[in-house]
């Protein structure tokens, strides 16, 4: 299977810029190139096509969870002391405390991306058009890994780009939706020096005790709760083989720090990533 994958791969180069005319990354351009090529006469492309297509999900449902550990983690101390006041603030909050909610009015959808300004109840069934993904910011551009080749230097033309998707959800307004969604975004970046890859994740008032972070040599899982009650989940196919008991966290902050050390069979300890990975849709 692999050689016939090889095989068709090694002919792609005929096919003008066939990576760059599929938004759907390396998989769609390849079975994009085999419909190319049943164009152009190719016998039993279509059962071809669907072949292809096999192997790639008998190859996502092999990897999806292969020797993953958890990852040693630290807690430094100015992280855990936020916490604990975070912790003791809920407490007193949770005893009768009570909080002036604010009107709605003319807020903005808290999706990123999405211009929607609250009315009235009828906001709440507009139809949300956001960015799914997270920010990335990167030495000096930025972008949404939900459409990363729209990339951007200056960062209030960063934060005008439009959502990419449209529903399925409707608009979320804060109080008036019933309060801010669980799920979060933290911006993240990384940067490397020799032999290690070094990605920060920022996100102030981390619970270290449910907070999981889980490697293989080829993968890298985290789940964050934070600033009571957000959650940020990151699911990545790293852009190389690490090796997985010289990797580890440190909780900071305002930020996580993971630290990865690149490893494994064949693999070059100077040669630089492109990128930290790409993303894992669950």
């Amino acid at each position: 299977k692999l050689q016939f994958l090889y095989f068709i791969v090694s002919k792609m180069a005929e096919y003008d810029a066939v990576v760059g005319k599929h938004g759907g990354g390396i998989d769609e351009a390849l079975l994009g190139f085999i419909r190319h090529l049943g164009s152009k006469g190719l016998h039993n492309a279509e059962k071809i096509e669907g072949s292809v297509r096999q192997i790639l999900e008998e190859g996502k449902a092999a990897t999806k969870d292969m020797g993953l550990r958890p990852m040693n983690v630290s807690v430094t101390p100015g992280a855990q002391k936020a916490f604990e006041k975070l912790m003791a603030e809920t407490s007193v909050k949770e005893a009768g405390a009570t909080e002036e909610v604010s009107d709605p009015i003319g807020k903005a959808c808290v999706r990123k991306g999405c211009n929607t300004k609250y009315s009235g109840p009828e906001s709440l069934k507009t139809v949300c058009v956001h960015h799914p993904g997270q920010a990335v910011f990167h030495e000096t551009y930025k972008y949404w890994s939900c459409c990363d080749r729209n990339k951007k230097y200056d960062f209030d033309e960063f934060m005008a780009i439009t959502g990419c998707r449209e529903g399925p959800e409707t608009c979320a307004f804060d109080e008036a939706s019933g309060g801010l969604p669980k799920r979060a975004a933290c911006r993240h970046d990384f940067f490397q020096v020799g032999s290690t890859v070094t990605l920060n994740i920022y996100a102030k008032k981390v619970d270290p005790i449910k907070t999981t972070f889980l490697i293989s040599p080829t993968q890298l899982r985290v789940h964050i709760l934070f600033d009571a009650g957000k959650e940020f989940s990151l699911n990545l196919n790293l852009a190389g083989q690490v090796d997985p008991s010289q990797c580890r966290v440190e909780i900071k902050e305002p930020k996580i720090e993971i630290t990865l050390k690149k490893g494994g069979d064949g693999v070059v300890q100077g040669a630089a990533w492109e990128e930290i990975g790409t993303r894992i849709e669950e």
